[in-house]
């Protein structure tokens, strides 16, 4: 994955990515990002740049395909990823349909 955090926890995701999971590069943005006020502007060769590393990196690709074994195996059907999936999505149908009715 490559990084570019703009705004409030995406900071806290990109460490998520970069330094606990090991499987990202950032661009480097290090400014929160605002349309009202003047930012650090990241160019395309930065960003070509990190895409590049990301793309090269042995490492980052073994993981990510060893988080993903790990996630698909956690939200297979029967596990309790998946059926908390199952329940949230029948609370959110359930409050759309008194939204709806009421």
């Amino acid at each position: 994955m490559v990084t570019w955090p703009r705004h409030a926890d995406q900071f806290n995701n990109d460490m998520l990515i970069m330094e606990m999971l090991e499987v990202g590069v950032s661009v480097g943005a290090k400014d929160y990002g605002s349309s009202l006020e003047a930012h650090e502007v990241v160019g395309g060769q930065v960003i070509a740049g990190s895409i590049g590393r990301l793309m090269e990196s042995d490492a980052i690709q073994k993981k990510a395909r060893d988080l993903a074994v790990k996630a698909r195996s956690d939200v297979a059907n029967g596990r309790s990823s998946y059926d908390a999936v199952g329940r949230l999505m029948e609370e959110l149908t359930a409050r759309r349909s008194s939204v709806n009715q009421g």
